[in-house]
């Protein structure tokens, strides 16, 4: 198993005239005659993309490319796709997914991006969200006033094993591929048989490729896995470049409507109606009551579950770092400390793994404490940019859109139906494995505590908010117990607090 959640920095070297220079592959990230330009002419013209966003009829328009580097191409994909007429009514989206298998750091970012004025509103919106350096996917919404949205899809690792994971996919979605990787003497592995069949599998018929590369291995082995590839008089004195469509393979998928219904406006509810309508579709939300089970939550705290290396520890942290972005406007990010006690012992094998810088590190007992402001039992995993949430705040902000409708009763038929209430709409004894559990949590008056963090761990206990009050919970059991284990939490989590452990004042349960 991999010790390492974390993908490298490239080493990168700095022209004279600011363009960033690979020195691992001994190669150029883009032209001397400037990356915009190269974009411009290789990718943007080669795909023929503004011909072919005017005929899109609508739905999620997908791009793909091998070679992320510094986002240029994503950044003048971004610009151009806001170039062009918006038509509401078809609801089109652009979602752009990229390969790569190392992330410069945000810096780095900014100076290879300040040579190019042009694209500062969009490396803005992407410097505010720079993706962390993760093993695996993660998933951004771009966005920035007068621009249209965009999602970015970021897959970090060996591209040859990440490309074909991705590819095992049902249907494919991509209609245009920008192969961009270092030169193919320099680095074969992204210009392999195996890459291009690949992106086929993730291709819509007719999905259009361009690169920089005309070498005689590359343009057989685009042909060989179903391109039809034409040559054309290179960028900036090269001699040639390819580029072409697809035309064996690929996979159709049948077209939706975009008229989605949602049943439960609670925490699931809310987030399914947000994300379709981010992708251009109208949601109508159907909750009769004013009672929205674990949804009233006044504390929620936002930390993973997870203590190793493997698939589920990068799933689970790739989670927490874009629960970070989405919630930041609700987060009361005051950081969180996550004990390695009773069965989180085990967050203690973490020591041993090589975490994103940016997005929790292991900490021993002393630090954590001073982190924390109290002083704790034992050690454990710190989450800087994490901390709690009030999810009534949080529904009501999600379901504030205008593509979103409130109402208490269904109205005409829709698309696509979504039931995210099954405990109280009877569908229990069709969905055998779910079942409805109860939780309580509590509240109190912090009285002077210095706690300044969440802490977690088999449980959680928040900082005094703005009004003094401290949550603690949530336990799962019959309310008179659940009370006693909830205070019982005080004392395993923080000696200091024994003696000044809030009194429950206020109490709030619910079945999710």
């Amino acid at each position: 198993m991999s010790t390492s959640l974390a993908v490298p920095r490239p080493a990168v070297s700095w022209t004279a005239g600011g363009a960033p220079h690979s020195i691992e592959f001994d190669d150029r990230y883009a032209s001397d005659a400037g990356a915009l330009h190269q974009s411009d002419a290789v990718f943007i013209a080669g795909c023929d993309l503004p011909a072919r966003w005017a005929d899109h009829t609508g739905g999620s328009f997908g791009i793909g490319e091998i070679g992320f580097g510094f986002g240029v191409n994503l950044l003048n994909t971004w610009r151009r796709w806001c170039d062009q007429p918006d038509q509401p009514d078809r609801g089109a989206t652009l979602h752009y997914l990229a390969f790569d298998r190392a992330l410069p750091d945000a810096e780095a970012f900014d100076r290879a991006l300040s040579v190019h004025p042009e694209l500062t509103a969009f490396a803005g919106a992407l410097r505010q969200s720079w993706p962390a350096p993760l093993r695996g996917s993660q998933r951004i919404f771009l966005s920035a006033p007068g621009l249209r949205p965009l999602w970015l899809t970021l897959v970090l690792g060996d591209i040859s094993e990440t490309l074909v994971q991705w590819a095992q996919t049902p249907r494919g979605w991509i209609d245009a591929w920008y192969f961009d990787g270092f030169a193919p003497a320099r680095n074969p592995e992204l210009w392999s048989d195996d890459v291009f069949r690949a992106a086929v599998r993730l291709s819509r018929p007719g999905a259009a490729f361009a690169t920089f590369s005309a070498a005689s291995r590359v343009r057989r082995g685009l042909e060989a896995a179903g391109f039809a590839v034409r040559k054309y008089p290179g960028f900036a004195g090269k001699r040639e470049r390819l580029a072409g469509e697809l035309v064996r393979g690929g996979t159709r998928h049948c077209a939706l409507g975009r008229f989605a219904r949602i049943s439960g406006a609670g925490l699931a509810g809310s987030a399914l109606a947000r994300a379709l309508s981010r992708r251009g579709w109208s949601v109508e939300v159907v909750e009769s009551s004013p009672d929205i089970g674990a949804s009233q939550n006044p504390a929620a705290v936002l930390y993973p579950g997870f203590n190793d290396a493997s698939a589920r520890g990068e799933l689970a942290l790739s989670a927490l770092i874009h629960a970070q972005r989405s919630l930041a406007p609700q987060l009361n990010a005051c950081g969180c400390a996550i004990l390695a006690q009773g069965r989180w012992a085990r967050l203690a094998d973490l020591k041993s793994v090589e975490l994103p810088e940016c997005s929790a590190r292991w900490c021993e007992r002393n630090e954590l404490s001073e982190r924390a402001g109290v002083r704790l039992p034992a050690g454990g995993l710190w989450l800087g940019r994490s901390g709690y949430l009030s999810i009534p705040q949080l529904v009501r902000a999600r379901l504030d859109d205008p593509r979103i409708r409130l109402t208490d009763a269904a109205s005409a038929d829709a698309a696509i139906e979504i039931l995210c209430t099954p405990h109280r709409i009877g569908l229990d004894a069709q969905i055998g494995v779910l079942h409805g559990f109860r939780g309580l949590s509590g509240g109190g008056d912090g009285g002077g505590t210095r706690q300044r963090a969440v802490l977690s761990g088999g449980g959680y206990l928040t900082p005094p908010d703005a009004e003094g009050w401290q949550w603690v919970g949530a336990a799962h059991q019959r309310e008179g117990d659940a009370e006693a284990a909830n205070r019982a939490r005080l004392g395993r989590w923080c000696t200091a607090l024994e003696h000044n452990a809030p009194a429950f004042q206020r109490r709030w349960s619910a079945t999710r």
